[in-house]
């Protein structure tokens, strides 16, 4: 639903205040994680709360701007894309909505991220098969800016980068390429859809701490994440997770991805449990 920005003083409203549902109200950015987390923690917390939710990402632009002219989609049309694909919250309704032409203040309202699985949830469309014969990459080699051109607070999120030339990146795909594995680069500007059919069919996923990992996340890919960051585990808690490319054996690559997917099940597992337990404290 595409319409104008609340006023601030409907965004202040109580959720009680608000037609009796909860309301989250999310500041609007570019990123995946910016898209799927949110949209994932709303249906969890519509189960956790038994309670129908409306999520409103807040932008500042107009409708239908790119982020880059060149882009093939607007981040509200990979809104859209995550929203109808995402399994929705059993016996409750879930309603995102974008709001345009206004600033949020804060990063969000009604946030309660206590646990590790208040943002973890899957698609129900897209899930990985691994029936390609590939395995698919999300690195920062082609992004015209790394992290610390733009970001330095954020260089943990991508230790391959932060190396002369990023050149560890082109090392660690040589190296996966001499083992007899092609591979497939998934690219921000990728259409979403399209990003996610090679992250269905990979036979694994290599990344870091952003961009289309949290895809991989959501599709539930089996994944290797480069990282420097504790959050790394709480975000991904799926993944393996090695800071550099040589702190991997790359002779035990079958060994890691059979660890992700059973560490997978199991972490679905405890998220069926999370859900399932009332939530005491409710946010409504």
């Amino acid at each position: 639903m595409d319409r104008m920005a609340e006023t601030e003083e409907e965004i202040k409203l109580k959720p009680w205040q608000r037609d009796h549902k909860l309301t989250i109200d999310w500041k609007g950015k570019i990123g995946y994680g910016d898209i799927v987390s949110p949209i994932a923690y709303a249906h969890n917390m519509a189960e956790k709360n038994s309670i129908d939710v409306d999520l409103n990402f807040h932008f500042t632009h107009s409708p239908g701007q790119l982020f880059k002219p060149q882009d093939p989609e607007t981040i509200n049309e990979r809104i859209e894309f995550i929203a109808q694909t995402m399994t929705p919250a059993r016996h409750w309704n879930v309603k995102v909505n974008q709001f345009y032409e206004k600033r949020m203040k804060a990063d969000h309202t009604n946030y309660d991220a206590a646990s590790i699985y208040h943002n973890l949830r899957f698609s129900a469309m897209n899930s990985w098969n691994g029936s390609g014969d590939y395995i698919a990459l999300v690195t920062t080699m082609r992004n015209k800016k790394q992290f610390k051109d733009y970001a330095p607070g954020k260089q943990w999120k991508d230790p391959l980068g932060d190396t002369p030339g990023g050149n560890a990146w082109q090392t660690c795909t040589q190296i996966l390429q001499k083992q007899g594995y092609d591979v497939k680069f998934v690219e921000y500007h990728h259409p979403v859809g399209r990003a996610c059919r090679i992250l269905q069919k990979a036979k694994f996923v290599v990344g870091y701490h952003g961009a289309s990992t949290w895809l991989a996340r959501f599709i539930g890919a089996p994944l290797i994440i480069f990282s420097k960051g504790k959050l790394t585990r709480t975000s991904f808690p799926y993944a393996k997770i090695f800071q550099y490319w040589s702190d991997m054996e790359i002779t035990n690559l079958d060994k890691y991805v059979n660890e992700s997917i059973e560490n997978l099940e199991y972490h679905k597992e405890q998220l069926n449990d999370y859900l399932t337990l009332p939530n005491i404290h409710r946010l409504r």
